[in-house]
């Protein structure tokens, strides 16, 4: 599968991601313990620190890229999820203002698998960016 996140490889990226999915969803099936998945990108450089510094110790941050980064928020519902990714996009922003950054979202509430909700994620980051939406986060196409 191509993708059009410019300067990633797809395989490469997807297995990184795939790691980290990978302990948090073994968690979800054995334990029943619920997270969601925000993947951010940009054309630019994203500066790490902006995500750890709002983060909970809990939360789990991973950049991907240079451009890619993950972030996932352990035991949290599907809204307290989408709130914390509003709330580092909005950081992120009034830190960096004429920085495009894209965002998608998942949870365990809407996902079957470990690989179907990897591959949701880039999916709507994908589509976050063919369709220039920068500042949102997208965790549905059914709006758009």
């Amino acid at each position: 599968m191509d993708t059009i996140i410019a300067e990633i490889s797809y395989a490469n990226e997807s297995k990184k991601l795939s790691e980290v999915s990978s302990y948090f969803f073994y968690r979800y099936k054995r334990y029943k313990v619920d997270f969601s998945m925000t993947l951010f990108y940009s054309k630019e450089l994203i500066e790490k620190k902006v995500f750890i510094d709002i983060l909970r110790k809990s939360d789990f941050v991973m950049q991907l890229h240079k451009n890619l980064i993950c972030t996932v928020f352990d035991s949290t519902s599907q809204s307290g999820g989408f709130k914390a990714s509003e709330n580092l996009l909005l950081a992120y922003q009034r830190a960096y203002p004429s920085q495009k950054l894209y965002a998608s979202f998942v949870s365990t509430f809407d996902s079957i698998d470990q690989d179907t909700m990897d591959l949701h994620l880039i999916s709507l980051l994908n589509f976050a960016i063919e369709k220039e939406y920068a500042g949102q986060i997208i965790d549905r196409l059914d709006d758009f």
